[in-house]
């Protein structure tokens, strides 16, 4: 963060009334890093306000930002499959903390291609997508990974989404956007993804309340 969260809550709701004008609803959100035994600090932290939703994610783990493109030659330091295991109970504790409305980019450990074979991975899919129904909590599909890093993926994996779906997650669509020519890229792919798998809403938020609307395929392909 380089702002004052507070200058960030207060530009965005003074944004509000000029962008409903527009047509558009305005919603406050953040998203914040979870780590391990900081859970009661960083619900003080998000209760200082009112948002609409907040993001739980994970970019650490034994203290490095994994996706940082200076530090991705630590990934040969590592077991792949071990180091994937720890990531993935690292992210089933930010989920069951109960802070965050939904949790991104639940595989982006992926992001430079270092990953192991995909079907080592299933029983950790299986066990996110157990812990997200039984909090109640959404995850996305997220195309940040797909246009800015080497994997040139979505997260999740098709693999992974097909658990998600099939458990029942709710799911939205996000755009990863760190500029604001970034907002809404892919969403229209990643909205086509879904109906072809069967999908028919998407989670919207509101004061912390997920709310699920119909989805259209509107685009042209």
């Amino acid at each position: 963060m380089t702002e004052s969260m507070h200058d960030f809550v207060k530009a965005i709701n003074e944004a509000k009334p000029r962008w409903s004008a527009e047509g558009v609803t305005l919603r406050l959100g953040m998203e914040a890093d979870y780590f391990p035994g900081s859970e009661q600090m960083l619900k003080e932290l998000v209760g200082i306000y009112e948002w609409d939703y907040v993001i739980g994610s994970v970019h650490y783990i034994y203290g490095w930002g994994f996706d940082n493109p200076d530090t991705q030659d630590h990934f040969e330091n590592y077991n792949l499959e071990n180091l994937y295991r720890d990531f993935f109970m690292m992210v089933e504790k930010a989920i069951r903390s109960n802070i965050f409305q939904f949790v991104a980019h639940l595989d982006n450990l992926k992001v430079f291609n270092y990953r192991p074979d995909e079907r080592l991975l299933l029983p950790y899919y299986e066990n996110i997508a157990k812990a997200l129904v039984e909090t109640d909590t959404a995850t996305e599909i997220n195309a940040g990974l797909y246009y800015r890093y080497p994997v040139q993926e979505m997260c999740p994996s098709p693999t992974f989404l097909d658990v998600l779906i099939k458990a029942g997650v709710p799911l939205t669509t996000s755009s990863d956007s760190h500029f604001p020519d970034d907002i809404g890229a892919f969403i229209d792919v990643n909205t086509r993804t879904l109906l072809e798998k069967g999908v028919t809403e998407i989670a919207t938020f509101q004061k912390k309340k997920r709310i699920m609307k119909p989805i259209k395929d509107s685009h042209p392909f």
